[in-house]
């Protein structure tokens, strides 16, 4: 028993000590005791000064102490230092140490330095730096994010991971070391906002590019990936406007949301053959002048059909560029079973488009804003239940189409804005399930709703398709076949408005109504 309350007592004196920890001031710095020979920099006596020279050494009563260590938040919003040398000996310098010392230019006395805290130099006037002689054991992130005057960089030579937010803002960065070292990692935000680099080479090494990256470096127009890279995060080249074309090296398997977003001057881009997820719905999301997407080496993945990216291990048609949309109709191959959600979005599409037969769902916003479709037929979909939400919004040139015989459901604001839909044929023998917004109401109002025979009453009354006006029950079609009738008395137009003497199968306008002509 009174052992253990030796052990408790001794415990108390030792908290006790290390609270009260032994503090002095000399020469406008405040040190806290942290050994019996040294002593760490916690702060200064709150005088301003644009010099400040930290002692090798400094004496307080009978001691003399080395100076080892620059502590976290130490001389942080110190707005009129302007140069700092530090001790010879320093092994430390704590994280946001300097942060804020928006007029320091110059430091000195870095090469003994072992330990560099996150943010330690963040938000200073620094303009050139020179860590190459270093070789810290640590090395934090946001060194040297938001200074804004920083034009050239040397980092220690053995550094081998790029840290988050390295650079991130450094508005006046041109230059840096970072091709001689041995990184394999260049870190989430590293050189993000970096608006005036030009060029940068990224060593050999590095086979990750984490998110965003080099995102914003609007000046950026040349740059050679590593060939050893493999993944690409989300939105890593976002904002480089500057930026022309890309080749995405052979052994890249990943590439995340976005990774071009707003890369307006990107014309041509290179994809590897082993990128097996590009399937989001942002990859080239507003590239506007992209013109060309090619595939290197042989692929076994995607393929590209008439500017369409699809995906042949999953048949899927994934995410496709609207600049390319501009000078290209895309159709959809036939083998296509699952479609990514945006797949089609925003590109000009032929005048009738068909649905693959084997498509099980429409995912959300796939035909979201497309041009040019003006019939949609999905007549021959025999397996598609569902249409997903704003699946075809703002398809303001549709009027017509055909709907398949399984479909069971129709998604929220699926087909708002096809505000110039006259006929819509359900093929389906059930309701399918749609609340009130599955169409805008304009298209409610003005659009005919053709049904199978015996169904008109089941619409009527049926959540969503009681909102249309018109709903009619089409026994004499059946919705199998639409015969152009007394074609030999009325003149009968294709789509684009040209007479036809001899039509063959397909949809035409006569009497200003449209046919579809089976025989």
């Amino acid at each position: 028993m009174k052992r253990r309350l030796l052990q408790i007592l001794l415990l108390c004196v030792s908290v006790a000590t290390m609270a009260a920890e032994t503090k002095f001031t000399k020469n406008g710095f405040v040190y806290a005791v942290t050994s019996s020979s040294t002593v760490a920099v916690v702060g200064t006596d709150g005088a301003l000064r644009v010099n400040k020279v930290i002692p090798a050494t400094v004496t307080d009563g009978s001691t003399t102490y080395t100076v080892t260590v620059i502590r976290s938040h130490a001389l942080q919003e110190n707005t009129l230092l302007m140069k700092l040398t530090l001790p010879a000996q320093l092994d430390s310098i704590g994280e946001d140490a300097l942060l804020g010392c928006t007029r320091l230019a110059t430091i000195d006395g870095l090469e003994s330095v072992n330990v560099v805290g996150s943010y330690a130099f963040a938000r200073t006037g620094l303009k050139s730096f020179d860590f190459s002689g270093m070789q810290p054991k640590s090395f934090g992130h946001g060194v040297f994010a938001f200074c804004t005057a920083l034009e050239d960089v040397k980092l220690p030579l053995t550094l081998k991971e790029l840290p988050e937010c390295t650079f991130s803002n450094c508005k006046s960065l041109t230059t840096t070391n970072v091709a001689e070292l041995p990184l394999t990692t260049i870190g989430r935000r590293a050189f993000n906002g970096c608006a005036a680099m030009t060029s940068i080479t990224l060593p050999a090494s590095v086979t990750s590019l984490d998110t965003e990256a080099m995102a914003g470096m609007e000046s950026l127009t040349e740059l050679t990936l590593p060939e050893n890279l493999t993944e690409i995060g989300d939105m890593t080249f976002a904002g480089c406007s500057g930026l022309k074309s890309l080749v995405v090296p052979q052994k890249v398997k990943t590439i995340g949301m976005s990774p071009f977003f707003r890369c307006t001057s990107l014309q041509s881009v290179t994809l590897p053959p082993m990128v097996t997820n590009l399937e989001n719905m942002y990859v080239f999301d507003e590239c506007p002048a992209l013109q060309e997407i090619a595939l290197s080496g042989s692929s076994a993945f995607y393929s590209v059909e008439n500017g369409v990216l699809y995906n042949l291990l999953k048949s899927k048609l994934i995410a496709f560029p609207a600049a390319l949309s501009q000078t290209v109709s895309p159709t959809i191959p036939n083998s296509a079973t699952p479609l990514a959600p945006g797949a089609l979005s925003c590109c000009r599409m032929p005048l009738e488009t068909t649905l693959p037969a084997r498509i099980t769902e429409v995912p959300r916003e796939a035909f979201a804003g497309v041009t040019g479709m003006k019939v949609l037929n999905g007549k021959l979909s025999t397996s598609l239940k569902t249409i997903g939400a704003r699946a075809f919004t703002d398809c303001r040139e549709l009027g017509y189409m055909v709907l398949p015989l399984a479909l069971n459901t129709v998604g929220q604001s699926a087909f708002v804005g096809a505000e110039a839909l006259e006929d819509i044929y359900l093929m389906c023998t059930s309701v399918p399930a749609m609340n009130e917004t599955g169409f805008a109401d304009a298209t409610f109002e003005n659009a005919t709703l053709h049904v199978r025979a015996g169904k008109t009453s089941d619409f009527q009354n049926a959540d969503g398709w009681s909102r249309f006006v018109t709903i009619l029950d089409d026994s004499t079609t059946k919705l199998d076949a639409v015969e152009a009738e007394n074609t030999a008395e009325a003149p009968i137009y294709n789509l684009q408005g040209q007479r036809v003497q001899s039509p063959q199968k397909g949809i035409y306008v006569q009497r200003g109504k449209k046919v579809l002509v089976t025989k």
